[in-house]
């Protein structure tokens, strides 16, 4: 595991998507789990049952992922408090993270304040 402290109430985790580590921040108090559209452009064009390359995983300038055909499974859209503190509906997704050598399935509300941010996203582990 690989943990970075920010301040004396922040810190940042590495987690594993798709096998791939995105640094998010820690935050206890968060209800849910948010993560930028960023993260689901990365994964753009890779199927849920493939391994992720650099020939299919790369930075997108904008965020264009199919749903259908990701490694992030489509729930709903649901109410939430977003990164910059206002009730917004955001896309809510399933995928498969790892986390301190555990692997398990995480729900995350996708949160477009978190776009061009050096945070993949924000957890309450």
């Amino acid at each position: 595991m690989m943990q970075k402290k920010i301040s004396s109430n922040e810190n940042q985790e590495l987690l594993h998507i798709g096998g791939i580590g995105f640094m998010f921040e820690v935050n206890q108090f968060l209800k849910h789990n948010l993560i930028s559209p960023d993260v689901l452009a990365f994964f753009d064009g890779v199927k849920g049952s493939e391994e992720v390359t650099e020939d299919c995983a790369f930075p997108l300038p904008i965020s264009n992922t199919n749903f259908h055909q990701s490694i992030f499974q489509y729930i709903r859209e649901e109410w939430t408090v977003c990164s910059d503190g206002i009730f917004r509906k955001c896309p809510k997704v399933k995928c498969r993270i790892e986390h301190n050598s555990n692997s398990k399935s995480a729900i995350f509300h996708i949160d477009k304040t978190l776009l061009y941010k050096n945070i993949a996203g924000i957890v309450s582990l």
